[in-house]
């Protein structure tokens, strides 16, 4: 545009030039014939200037225009461009919440399976060692079982050799009493002194009571020899007889003792 106007003002001074030359140069020369008359179209400057200028104008508004569209292009072209933008790092935010929820889910499952793996083992364990309890407690009773059977054994294994001992004891000592008791009678007999005109055969049951040295505390008889003069002299043979002898074993020995006495 400018280059347009620097022509048209050329044109101009020129024009102007050509005038002033040509008047100029029909008052100094002489008159000649006139030339041909050329016909031309003198411009009017201040139109061609607002011409020129509305030209101008009309190419800065298309200019303008032209940047507002572009500047709206660009705009839009940002603009989508953040909107992509936003939508992309909404997608990956929205991918980044879905894998965090995953890996959540994920970590709360594997925490589960953890717990659940837990509690599976403990209760396994203390299955395990309820049973083993059960089986130590089986064993143990069987093994008290197995005591007390042995004791009860034991016990009436010592019972039995204990009666048995006694029941030896017993006849060793019966057997010991009733030779002692012979040797009292015997020893009473010697002391004894027939009645006259008494029964040739009686017997009767003596009691004594002794000390451990064989004294005579007291004596009597436990029943009749069948006559008093009979149990008046076999009472006097027992007064006769004290001390009594003693028995060989003294675990004979019987503070009270009853033999039989015959004749």
């Amino acid at each position: 545009m400018s280059f347009r106007f620097r022509h048209l003002l050329s044109a101009l001074l020129l024009h102007g030039l050509l005038f002033l030359l040509l008047a100029f140069g029909v008052q100094c020369t002489p008159k000649m014939t006139p030339p041909a008359v050329i016909q031309g179209v003198l411009l009017d400057p201040s139109r061609e200037q607002k011409a020129q200028q509305q030209r101008v104008r009309e190419e800065q508004q298309r200019a303008a225009e032209q940047e507002r569209i572009q500047q709206q292009k660009l705009a839009e072209e940002k603009r989508l461009r953040e909107l992509e933008q936003r939508q992309q790092e909404e997608q990956r935010e929205r991918e980044q919440e879905i894998l965090k929820q995953k890996q959540d889910l994920e970590r709360r499952k594997k925490k589960e399976d953890q717990e659940k793996k837990k509690k599976e083992t403990e209760t396994q364990r203390k299955i395990e060692q309820e049973k083993k309890r059960k089986l130590e407690e089986k064993q143990e009773r069987q093994k008290a079982l197995e005591r007390e059977e042995q004791e009860l054994r034991r016990r009436q294994l010592q019972a039995d050799a204990e009666a048995a001992e006694r029941d030896q004891a017993d006849r060793a000592a019966a057997s010991a009493r009733a030779e002692w008791a012979g040797l009292i009678a015997a020893h009473v007999r010697s002391k004894w002194l027939r009645p006259p005109e008494s029964e040739e055969k009686f017997q009767c049951r003596v009691q004594i009571n002794l000390l451990p040295g064989g004294q005579i505390t007291s004596s009597k008889l436990l029943d009749s020899c069948g006559d008093r003069l009979l149990d008046d002299s076999i009472l006097k043979a027992l007064k006769k007889s004290d001390p009594l002898p003693l028995p060989t074993n003294p675990a004979a020995f019987d503070r009270t003792i009853t033999f039989t006495f015959i004749p």
